[in-house]
């Protein structure tokens, strides 16, 4: 019994300092303390105010290798007295690499006409580096969504994120603050009954994740852009 009890003891005080190491090895984008509130504003290519995003960290987890927190996301668009849906997702660091959620890159996507139906996703997410430096070329992502009704495929609408790269590390001031950050451009392609292709930029600070982006069409025209607007624990 002596020895099956020192043996557990040296189990735990040989792997839970590795699995520390290990989780303290991922930088994380984003927020990692439970409670905290993060706000966003959107805006179109004139400037003017189009909706607000309030996230909310529900849960921290750590695993071998990596950390996640779960958050929970609103949309609320200004004069609209209808409710869009929360919905919720998972941000992971694992093995030094961040995985960003493909579903953050569906917001031109109104998922609402579907809400009854099955949908079946397939996703292979982007990631970002612990260490990005200009010049860096990051993978690809997409994400495919198959609608269903009693059996029946009604849509299939895949977006795909291609020529990513690390464009430069500069500092960005939104209403929440000025954030060194780092800047990724790639181009984005939405199928559904047509295909369109955009190019887009995003500035991300660690530990505090997406401070600005800006969409623009495939002529490059600015079609429109986000800042963080607020932090609070």
């Amino acid at each position: 019994m002596k020895k099956i009890v020192r043996f557990a003891l040296f189990l735990i005080f040989v792997f839970v300092p590795v699995i520390t190491i290990l989780a303290q090895d991922c930088t994380f984008y984003f927020p990692t303390k439970e409670g905290t509130v993060i706000k966003t504003d959107y805006f179109d290519k004139k400037g003017k105010f189009t909706s607000i995003t309030t996230q909310k960290i529900l849960k921290k987890e750590s695993f071998p290798g990596g950390l996640s927190v779960t958050v929970e996301t609103q949309t609320e668009i200004p004069g609209e007295d209808v409710e869009l849906p929360s919905k919720e997702i998972t941000l992971t660091c694992k093995e030094g690499k961040f995985y960003v959620d493909m579903d953050n890159y569906m917001g031109d996507v109104n998922m609402e006409a579907y809400e009854n139906m099955d949908i079946i996703v397939e996703s292979e997410n982007v990631t970002i580096p612990r260490n990005p430096k200009a010049g860096d070329l990051l993978g690809d992502g997409s994400i495919t969504m198959t609608i269903k009704n009693e059996d029946i495929t009604l849509m299939t609408i895949t977006v795909k994120i291609y020529n990513r790269k690390v464009e430069a590390i500069e500092k960005v001031t939104t209403p929440a603050g000025t954030f060194e950050c780092f800047k990724i451009s790639y181009d984005i392609e939405t199928k559904m009954l047509l295909t369109i292709r955009a190019k887009a930029a995003e500035w991300y600070s660690k530990d505090v994740g997406l401070v600005k982006s800006e969409s623009y069409n495939k002529k490059g025209k600015l079609r429109g852009y986000s800042l963080l607007s607020s932090i609070s624990n």
